[in-house]
């Protein structure tokens, strides 16, 4: 039976490259840019990047604190999804309303 990987509308393509502590996933997002959805000592991360017209590497960097110090595996599908759509969400808001205006 084929597990069910990482679900979100923005994922063109993802593999899961740890599985547990650190629960981890790399991938390509629709827009074309590279990302890496990582969970170690209660920390949730989405780290997205893409080498722009000129080479130069463009990186943006979310997080949050998800279960205790020690957590790295997801209790569920639903919460990792959850995790990873929120922290989507505000990547998307900080490229929205960059604070450096």
């Amino acid at each position: 039976m084929a597990s069910i990987i990482l679900a979100h509308y923005a994922i063109k393509d993802v593999e899961q490259t740890s599985y547990g502590c650190p629960d981890q996933y790399e991938g390509h997002l629709l827009d074309g840019s590279r990302f890496l959805f990582h969970y170690r000592h209660g920390w949730v991360s989405l780290t997205t990047w893409a080498d722009d017209y000129e080479g130069a590497e463009t990186k943006q960097e979310v997080g949050q604190a998800l279960g205790d110090s020690l957590s790295g595996v997801f209790d569920s599908f639903e919460e990792r999804d959850e995790a990873f759509a929120d922290l989507y969400r505000q990547l998307h808001r900080a490229r929205m309303f960059p604070a450096n205006r």
